[in-house]
């Protein structure tokens, strides 16, 4: 873990600071950055207008006042950023602070220095895992009241992020409160608000299965995709050429068959999307004989069709020719009911 030397304001931040209690301006800090500089443990920094090697520039994540003459700001550094990732990893040895002065614009209002040889690495991002590093930076100024920060964007941590959830959850539970108090002053429920009663049926409402989606007995039909829960391949299905050969018919017969349908008859036959999965043959082949399996199967012309009657399921694929001696038999893919109570065929 990094140690740093005190802060020091700079000329630039004296004289902001000098303005401030003059009472001409509060301080708005803009910026932090950090860079790769050496300096020497009596170098004076009061000169200093900028790093000696700045690498990056941060938004403020927070700032904190500790009492009426000194803030806490916090920034993070990290290797990967909207503006551009860092190519090339560095020693952080200097970190310094921004803000805005009336007449002069963006000044160097603060700097601070690694201690020799307690310096933390930032390396460059490798486009897997980015790194953090978190700086508390202290800052004296004439009216801690009279601070503000100017941020574009900021990082969040765990715990500031459970707060403000928490925050969120009270709020929602005193309005629900509220709501409660007020249908039970009413005397009942008011015009246009829905109860668990208005359920599944029109301008109602609908409840989430434990994954989260919208259960299957309140969608209307033929609102959108079923899925059937079953995996298949052209080689499972028995194929039969059709009179004159004017194509073939591939045939499959399931039973207990796991489905967001659930236990229930669909009359006739309903159109199938048929979803490529590609993860397994990703997994059992090399990428480029994947893929190009993927463009086979693509290529391929057919339609395919579905009848439930509770736990069992006929599908028929009807093709230009018998898919099982295709390249791409073995390739595994998902069902998906397209539309219910509508005929196919």
């Amino acid at each position: 873990m990094a140690n740093f030397n005190a802060a020091a304001l700079t000329k630039k931040g004296i004289s902001l600071l000098a303005k401030t209690q003059a009472g001409q301006t509060g301080i708005e800090f803009t910026k932090a950055v950090s860079g790769s500089g050496s300096y020497t443990a009596d170098e004076p920094l009061i000169d200093k207008e900028s790093l000696k090697d700045q690498k990056q520039e941060f938004p403020i994540d927070k700032l904190a006042v500790l009492n009426d003459t000194t803030v806490s700001i916090r920034f993070s550094i990290t290797n990967q950023q909207e503006s551009g990732s860092l190519a090339e990893g560095y020693y952080v040895k200097e970190v310094g602070l921004f803000a805005a002065d009336p007449d002069e614009g963006e000044v160097l209002y603060a700097i601070a220095t690694a201690v020799e040889d307690q310096w933390d690495y930032m390396p460059a991002y490798n486009s897997l895992m980015p790194a953090y590093i978190t700086v508390e930076f202290y800052a004296e100024v004439s009216n801690a009241a009279n601070v503000v920060i100017k941020c574009s964007g900021r990082f969040v941590t765990a715990e500031e992020l459970e707060e403000e959830l928490d925050a969120l959850r009270k709020e929602a539970a005193a309005a629900h409160k509220e709501i409660k108090d007020i249908i039970a002053g009413l005397g009942g429920v008011p015009d246009g608000v829905l109860t668990t009663a208005d359920k599944g049926v029109a301008n109602g409402v609908a409840s989430l299965d434990t994954y989260g989606k919208l259960q299957d007995t309140q969608l209307p039909r033929g609102s959108g995709a079923n899925y059937l829960g079953y995996k298949l391949a052209f080689a499972d299905f028995t194929w039969t050429a059709v009179e004159g050969r004017t194509g073939w018919v591939g045939t499959h017969k399931a039973s207990g068959l796991w489905s967001s349908i659930g236990d229930q008859t669909i009359a006739g036959y309903n159109e199938l999307l048929v979803v490529l999965d590609p993860n397994r043959i990703y997994d059992m082949y090399v990428k480029d004989y994947a893929e190009h399996l993927a463009c086979a199967f693509s290529s391929l012309n057919f339609r395919a069709f579905a009848k439930i009657e509770g736990q069992e399921c006929e599908i028929k694929i009807f093709a230009d020719s018998d898919l099982s001696k295709s390249e791409a038999a073995e390739v595994a893919f998902w069902l998906y009911i397209l539309r219910k109570e509508r005929a196919g065929y």
